[in-house]
């Protein structure tokens, strides 16, 4: 089920989409943007596409992602 996400919803609370095809070891380097990501935009909700089980399992459940797809 799709949500309508109004304007006033964005503002407060953008929306991240990053999309990540690769394995475990870009995963590991790519973790410190995603940190940089989450202490420039704390509210921002960050949402990873893309990934294997295994680099998904790098994030998955930490504070640097919202969801893994």
């Amino acid at each position: 089920m799709m949500r309508c996400v109004n304007r006033v919803d964005l503002i407060e609370r953008p929306r991240v989409l990053i999309v990540f095809p690769w394995g475990l070891g870009n995963m590991v380097l790519f973790t410190p943007a995603l940190a940089a990501l989450r202490a420039h935009r704390p509210q921002a909700h960050v949402t990873l596409v893309g990934f294997r089980s295994v680099a998904a399992d790098v994030v998955a459940g930490g504070p640097l992602v919202d969801d893994v797809v």
